[in-house]
């Protein structure tokens, strides 16, 4: 099927082809139309119609082989379809501006009648919509009520609705095209059905659009034939010169539009249906006879005469023809200049907006031209910094790209600090509650000691034990010393444990394709360090249980003093001092730790953080 659209309007001359049938083509006015309403209609704005459906353009299956003779047939009697078709005659015509028009009669006649949405059943009827049914007749007449039934869904504005009855339109149009201008007397053309049906193939405007109903709506005024274009015209009943003489859905054949106006029954029809004021002058038109009675009227043997007369009569019908096209031509004309005024409207209506738009913008640029400037500087400052940035970049990418390793060395690193911590705060905890529990038992023993030694006069054993206490004093000195030493090694050990991690730090910086050997290396110093860490805990435990035996030894010693315990209670406060300082110089190397496990941290920062770093430092960029 054609696909014609505002922007472009290809034509294939054969068409895509199902069961060997090619699809109709769309008329070269209809390209024209169509092409006449691209941009300016629009303002400006082409816009792409949705596109209609092959199935609107294919013959059905069921239709293949139906005789033509066939479908047109039709019985007139009941009065039904007369009185429809004098409806069309009526209604029909303008309907791109009538439609639109809820309050008219065209309108209203057209919403009045029985059309299913889903086009299920042959309009004002209950038959299913089958074609296949061979006691369906008046098949061009189902064809002209399917038009109407689009109608009323394109003044509901339901697309489905005009889908499914156009489609009925192309089922049935395939089946009675041959016969329908010969056999119908129904007021339109097959062409018309034909061209009605090419207006769809370029795509249909949405139903909010304001020109749906006057894009979509039939465009040809509803015209009655003339006793030269089909074989049954019903002249004399078509359109009904009174309604009230015929009635809809009649069984009596006396009251039948097609018997009782038959003039074969004689100059009056059917005498035996006039009766009760109805007569043949009131029911029935005349205008069937005027020609035939003028011709019988003037007798003429010369046959000559006779040709002439037909040939002019011929020539009168052509002209007809060609007028009632000429007629056509310019109601479309007609239609499309309206359109093309509408449009220029709406286009010069959207020129005003859009001007008003543009000032808008122009505004709007001027304040983006200053942020630009603006963003000129800060881009500026940024591609400084980013230049300062791009060897840490470099070096923290290399960093990432071991992730894995970072993250276990990080897991190694924090468990052996949190072990250090807790080790440390628990010997922390362990002195300073020894030294007040010491403190507050040697204020008891010396007030102890200092009423036994009212008491005691024994100045000789007292020197005895006083000698003890010296040599007892002595080795602690001694012990406290070897101590010391140990300390002072600890010391050395954390100085150098410090720049050997100081060194690891600036060579991972320093080195790219190599991190992988360093990060090995790491590892091997945080293990080193854990098991310094775990002899530190040993000596600072040592340490501890030496200071619980001297607090031991002191308390047997206090118990063997009997003479001057103001002078043993003094050494023992100058030991505990003593013993407090090396606490001290211990909290003091804690720190240190600390110090260094601070320097450590850039080295176990997880991937996540490296490539959250990473990221931040590439967004600095002037091209961001």
């Amino acid at each position: 099927m054609e696909v014609l659209s505002c922007t472009a309007c290809p034509s294939d001359p054969s068409g895509p082809r199902l069961r060997g049938l090619r699809a109709p083509r769309a008329s070269s006015d209809l390209r024209r139309a169509v092409n006449s309403d691209c941009p300016v209609a629009w303002g400006q704005r082409p816009r792409r119609w949705m596109q209609w459906p092959l199935a609107v353009m294919l013959l059905p299956e069921a239709a293949v082989g139906q005789a033509p003779g066939k479908a047109c047939q039709c019985d007139f009697a009941d009065n039904n379809w007369i009185h429809e078709i004098t409806s069309m005659l009526q209604h029909v015509e303008d309907l791109p501006n009538t439609l639109q028009n809820p309050e008219a009669s065209s309108t209203k006649w057209i919403l009045s009648q029985s059309c299913e949405e889903d086009a299920s059943k042959f309009p004002n009827t209950d038959w299913a919509f089958d074609l296949q049914n061979q006691e369906i007749k008046c098949l061009p007449e189902h064809t002209a009520m399917s038009m109407v039934c689009a109608q009323q869904w394109i003044a509901k504005k339901s697309l489905m609705g005009v889908v499914k009855w156009v489609t009925r339109i192309n089922e049935l149009l395939q089946l009675v095209a041959g016969c329908m201008d010969a056999h119908s007397p129904i007021p339109f053309r097959a062409d018309d059905f034909q061209t009605y049906l090419e207006r769809f193939a370029g795509g249909v405007p949405p139903p909010q659009h304001p020109s749906f109903v006057q894009t979509l709506a039939w465009p040809t005024k509803a015209s009655r034939k003339t006793a030269s274009e089909t074989k049954l015209p019903f002249l004399d009943c078509i359109p009904l010169k009174d309604p009230t003489c015929f009635p809809k859905h009649t069984s009596n054949p006396f009251e039948s539009c097609s018997e009782c106006c038959n003039r074969n029954r004689g100059p009056t029809g059917q005498v035996q249906c006039w009766q009760s004021g109805f007569d043949f002058a009131r029911c029935c038109a005349s205008e069937a006879s005027e020609g035939g009675s003028e011709a019988s009227s003037c007798p003429n043997p010369d046959a000559t005469l006779q040709k002439s007369l037909e040939e002019e009569r011929l020539k009168k019908e052509e002209i007809s023809k060609e007028l009632a096209r000429c007629q056509t031509d310019q109601e479309k004309a007609n239609a499309r200049e309206q359109e093309a005024e509408k449009a220029t409207d709406l286009a010069k209506t959207q020129a005003e907006a859009m001007k008003a738009e543009t000032a808008k913008l122009k505004e709007t640029a001027e304040a983006a031209a200053a942020e630009v400037e603006d963003l000129k500087k800060k881009l500026a400052e940024a591609g400084a910094k980013a230049k300062e940035l791009t060897e840490e970049v470099k070096k923290l990418q290399a960093a990432a790209s071991s992730a894995e390793d970072l993250n276990k060395l990080q897991a190694q690193l924090k468990e052996a600090e949190a072990k250090r911590q807790q080790e440390t705060k628990k010997l922390q905890d362990q002195c300073n509650e020894q030294v007040a529990q010491t403190n507050k038992k040697k204020d008891m023993e010396i007030q102890k000691m200092q009423s036994e030694l009212k008491e005691a006069g024994q100045a000789k054993q007292l020197q005895s034990d006083l000698q003890k206490i010296k040599t007892d004093l002595a080795k602690a000195n001694e012990k406290s010393k070897q101590d010391a030493s140990e300390i002072q090694k600890l010391r050395a050990e954390l100085e150098k444990s410090k720049k050997e991690k100081e060194k690891g730090k600036s060579e991972a910086q320093g080195q790219g394709p190599g991190a992988n050997k360093e990060l090995e290396k790491l590892r091997s110093d945080v293990a080193a360090a854990s098991g310094k860490a775990k002899q530190d805990a040993a000596s600072i435990q040592k340490l501890q249980n030496e200071l619980v035996a001297h607090k031991q030894q002191c308390d047997t010693e206090k118990k063997k003093i009997t003479g001057d315990g103001a002078k043993v209670a003094a050494e023992c406060q100058t030991k505990s001092k003593a013993a407090e300082a090396e606490l001290q110089k211990l909290q003091v190397e804690m720190k240190k730790r600390q110090t260094e496990k601070e320097l450590c941290s850039p080295l176990s920062r997880t991937s996540d953080e490296l490539q959250k770093e990473l990221k931040s430092l590439l967004g600095m960029g002037p091209g961001r």
